[in-house]
């Protein structure tokens, strides 16, 4: 049996602005998993979480990354994306 991770692990962050970046992340609350995507703007103390974000029990994350997948099929139906633009 492998260890339990150590948390918060950061899985994933991109840019949403020239100022700020979403980080997708595990963490742990009053014993609860979540998955927290949340916003860090960048500060001259270095990037801090803000209280803009999302954090949700992991068991929800089927539904959190099937909700995404739908927006962008129904953005690509409707002409915003265009088809051949990578994701």
């Amino acid at each position: 049996m492998s260890a339990a991770p150590s948390l918060p692990l950061t899985i994933a962050c991109f840019t949403k602005n020239k100022r700020e970046a979403v980080v997708v992340a595990l963490s742990e609350c009053k014993g609860v998993r979540l998955i927290d995507l949340r916003v860090f703007a960048a500060t001259d103390e270095g990037d801090k979480p803000m209280s803009k974000g999302l954090a949700l029990d992991v068991r929800r994350l089927p539904n959190l990354r099937e909700a995404p997948e739908r927006a962008e099929a129904e953005a690509k139906a409707l002409g915003l994306i265009p088809t051949g633009e990578a994701s």
